[in-house]
């Protein structure tokens, strides 16, 4: 899907919902003028529905800007385990963008956190393996190209996207982990 259909769709979406919204307000509005009930309860209970539809996405948007901007969720919601006190200089983010998402994480962890983290979900991979840097990393996110960095692929990483893969870099010698995923549809 373009993301120019994916904005249009939405936007259009919005619209009808923000005019239903106000219609039944209007609706609400005209019969407490009036004092008719019938007409209060037409406009009022579509009118609170959409209401509480609305508070109910901002509310779910809001944690989920927390929740792609701290690192420790992150880490979590990608290796299904709060990041430990061994893990330092942790640093990540994650990014949803109509058919496409991703994650980067970097951090400082000793051999055990890495085993458990790529233990049954990755296998490693070569050099000329093809991998995920692109330029929409973040700054920080950079991985060093020395030879001893061991590096570990998984694929179909999270969820149903068509393309989907997770690649890790561990560089033993320093402890640092970076980590990147990218789901494509």
């Amino acid at each position: 899907m373009r993301p120019i259909f994916g904005i249009v769709f939405w936007l259009i979406l919005i619209g009808l919902f923000v005019g239903f919204s106000v219609a039944c307000l209007f609706v609400f509005v005209l019969g407490w003028r009036r004092k008719s009930l019938l007409l209060k309860l037409l406009g009022g209970v579509p009118f609170g529905i959409c209401l509480l539809l609305a508070v109910l996405f901002v509310g779910l948007f809001i944690v989920g800007l927390y929740e792609s901007y701290s690192p420790s969720k992150v880490f979590e919601n990608e290796f299904g385990f709060a990041p430990p006190p061994e893990v330092t200089e942790l640093r990540g983010n994650a990014w949803v963008f109509f058919d496409n998402a991703g994650a980067h994480l970097r951090f400082k962890a000793p051999p055990g956190i890495v085993e458990r983290i790529v233990a049954g979900k990755f296998r490693e991979a070569r050099r000329n393996d093809p991998d995920l840097f692109g330029s929409n990393d973040p700054d920080w996110w950079k991985p060093s190209a020395d030879p001893s960095v061991k590096i570990y692929a998984a694929e179909r990483w999270g969820g149903s996207f068509a393309f989907n893969k997770a690649n890790l870099y561990y560089d033993p010698v320093t402890g640092i982990v970076h980590f990147k995923w990218l789901g494509i549809d």
